[in-house]
């Protein structure tokens, strides 16, 4: 026999708080193990950047720094001046403001020149 509205609810919520508990259960059990590999990361580096290499191999493997950069746009105006007078509009990154557009094209019906919007239903569901 089909499962009814209600039951298919029940039976979603009940798998949902399995998987929150069991995601919550593995994090916490790999607590020591990330903090472990923290430890040993932190270590290597230490190593590396005390003798000026930029990589160590050995017989269980190769350690090597990376550089990650992080770029944040503390002054919008400012940065967006920069790009404007120096023709450097590559180096900033541009998207529509989702906000913006769905209540502009709620308003209007009309999406604007150079977007492409798609909308997607979903189904959301809270217990009672």
């Amino acid at each position: 026999m089909p499962m009814t509205s209600a039951q298919k609810v029940a039976a979603y919520i009940k798998l949902r708080d399995f998987e929150k508990s069991a995601k919550d259960e593995f994090k916490k059990s790999m607590e020591r193990t990330t903090k472990a590999m923290e430890k040993l990361e932190a270590e290597l580096l230490d190593e590396l950047n005390k003798s000026g290499a930029k990589s160590l191999a050995c017989e269980a493997g190769t350690v090597y720094k990376s550089t990650m950069l992080s770029a944040t746009v503390e002054n919008r105006e400012a940065f967006k001046s920069f790009c404007a007078e120096n023709d450097m509009w590559e180096a900033m990154d541009i998207k529509a403001n989702k906000t913006f557009i769905k209540e502009m094209v709620d308003k209007s019906q009309e999406v604007p020149p150079g977007l492409k919007v798609t909308q997607l239903q979903t189904v959301g569901i809270r217990r009672s």
